[in-house]
């Protein structure tokens, strides 16, 4: 929102006596600029009979038609909080103008006879709830104003089931709907023309609070006002602006809602009097209540967010006591009510301003975005590169993402360089091994291990150690040790064809027979033992002994030098007497 631009275009020095020639001037048009999806800001005006008390509680008067009504003069320096609010209201819009928002007025509901001479009303009583005043009065048959006349409820602070949209919705929002969002009169639905009138409505609104009313008695109102009479019905307010948006505002005839927002102002000096009845919990998220009045204004808020995404702002006067009405602003999505002096004119204008710049669209800005949601992207703004709707590259806007954003040939200029010496969004490359630094960290194949020891993971024979170092294409390690060839396996005790087995399978030389068959002596094979070839006969030559065979398997038998052979021995039956006798007998000799 362009302030500077609003503020000295449209300074209003006193609109109480502003003629038609200053609303004109006032309402002249803007100069030309980048138009944004305007907002809906729909102000629920508090026209209770105790907006006509001043901050110490006490009547100041409504100041309509001051210089001609035959109404009790206003207290000198005395004014009260409705008067305050109009002039709040009045300077809150001249200094937005009308391209930033479409702007509706509500109010409590009055009924309306301009048939009646114009007359004032003094707030007599502790609520201020009688009337009439000016052409308006209040229903006693729905709760002194608590609800719009056809409104099918059966009674104000009801806890009956929740009234449906219908045809005396249509046929009664004029009591409470004083000025459309759109070009057409409240109760009629608008078609895509009518939206986003023009003056944002500006001089509808202004007729209803700059202070002067048709003053006799006319066929119809030319010139109406907003007057203090009647309770307060916030959560019935709060309702039949939830009925009013979804039934004539985010429709199919507004060929924006998509992307329009949505909010209401709350402004009240106090809290709900009709559907006062608060319960014991409410789920802000579902709106579920238990015990609430089906028309509390915390329920309302809720079901006016959750269901029809209209956000509630509460501007509440610092005379309300307690919590309720900042409840009503957690329930409508906007954190708590603001509270001012509704007689301190520039707070309550600072507070209107302030929320209508939080939801007023921002201002386009180059980003490959539609920040206004008006359907176009970055108008308005420089442009270097052509819109790319897929890659995105467009703007002006250099950023640090390795990109030349603003296509001028440079990659991130403006910011500092990576440790690389690149563009402050480029990756950093990763290190390989190839002998340098590549990831500029000072230290060269990190990780890597270049120069430990290694083997080639072979067996045998063709086990080798060597060191490791980097393979050719940079990606890892390798171990650089000649290569081995397998050889065939023979009897030696090694691992010859290197498969992790020593001197196994047929080898060379062995298989072949071995020894001899003679004597006792069997012939044998040719075997690998302990890496080398021997024999492995079934029988071997032994020591020759007297046994008639051929043990020593030399093809003799029994030869050789036996114990005891040669010795002398006496035969069977002899004595050595007899030997010695010197007759026949002789002694004998062993032999084998």
């Amino acid at each position: 929102m362009n302030h500077d631009r609003v503020g000295s275009r449209l300074l209003l020095q006193s609109l109480a006596a502003a003629t038609v020639a200053a609303l004109t001037v006032l309402l002249a048009p803007a100069p030309a600029r980048a138009q944004s999806l305007r907002p809906n800001i729909l102000v629920i005006f508090d026209t209770s009979g105790s907006m006509q008390l001043d901050d110490t509680n006490t009547w100041a008067g409504e100041r309509v038609n001051e210089a001609a009504a035959s109404c009790p003069a206003a207290p000198a320096g005395k004014f009260s909080r409705l008067y305050s609010l109009k002039t709040a209201l009045r300077e809150a819009l001249a200094q937005v103008g009308t391209d930033e928002a479409n702007f509706g007025l509500m109010s409590f509901p009055q009924l309306v006879n301009p048939g009646q001479a114009f007359g004032c009303f003094q707030c007599t009583g502790p609520n201020c709830a009688e009337g009439p005043v000016g052409h308006y009065f209040v229903d006693p048959t729905v709760g002194l104003g608590c609800r719009l006349s056809m409104d099918p409820a059966n009674t104000f602070n009801s806890t009956a089931a929740e009234t449906a949209y219908g045809p005396w919705f249509d046929a009664s929002i004029s009591q409470a709907l004083r000025v459309d969002l759109t070009r057409v009169n409240p109760g009629a639905k608008p078609v895509a023309a009518d939206f986003d009138p023009p003056d944002a409505n500006l001089a509808r609104i202004y007729k209803w609070i700059d202070n002067t009313e048709d003053a006799g008695m006319v066929a119809n109102l030319s010139d109406p006002e907003l007057h203090g009479n009647g309770k307060t019905p916030l959560g019935r307010s709060l309702y039949y602006a939830r009925l009013y948006y979804d039934n004539f505002i985010k429709t199919a005839a507004d060929p924006r809602r998509a992307c329009r927002q949505s909010i209401v102002i709350l402004v009240t000096d106090g809290n709900d009097t009709c559907d006062s009845t608060s319960g014991s919990a409410l789920n802000l998220q579902t709106c579920a209540q238990t015990g609430f009045a089906t028309f509390h204004p915390e329920v309302q808020a809720c079901k006016l967010l959750r269901t029809s995404n209209v956000k509630t702002y509460v501007i509440t006067d610092t005379t309300v006591p307690g919590s309720l009405n900042s409840n009503i602003a957690i329930a409508g999505g906007t954190g708590g009510a603001i509270r001012v002096s509704l007689t301190d004119t520039n707070a309550v204008k600072a507070a209107l301003i302030g929320i209508i710049a939080e939801t007023v669209p921002p201002a386009e800005t180059c980003n490959a975005i539609d920040d206004n949601c008006n359907g176009q992207i970055d108008e308005g703004v420089s442009n270097m590169c052509p819109f790319d709707p897929v890659g995105l590259a467009h703007c002006a806007v250099e950023t640090c993402n390795c990109k030349d954003d603003n296509c001028n040939g440079q990659i991130d200029e403006g910011f500092p360089l990576n440790r690389c010496g690149m563009g402050c969004g480029c990756p950093i490359p990763m290190e390989i091994c190839d002998g340098l630094d590549n990831n500029c960290n000072g230290d060269i194949d990190e990780g890597f291990l270049v120069g430990m020891s290694c083997t080639n993971g072979l067996q045998g024979a063709c086990r080798r150690g060597g060191l490791l170092a980097c393979k050719p294409d940079g990606s890892g390690t390798f171990c650089d040790v000649p290569v081995v060839m397998p050889s065939t396996e023979v009897c030696n005790n090694i691992d010859d064809n290197c498969n992790g087995q020593i001197d196994e399978g047929m080898l060379p030389g062995t298989g072949l027979p071995c020894g001899n068959n003679i004597g006792t002596c069997m012939q044998g094979m040719t075997v690998c033992r302990n890496g080398r070839l021997v024999c492995d006969t079934v029988k071997i030559p032994g020591v020759e002994i007297c046994n008639g065979l051929d043990d020593n398997c030399d093809g003799a038998i029994d030869n050789g030098i036996f114990p005891t052979v040669g010795d002398t021995c006496l035969c069977p039956g002899l004595t050595q007497a007899q030997v010695d006798s010197g007759g026949i007998c002789k002694a004998g000799r062993i032999a084998c």
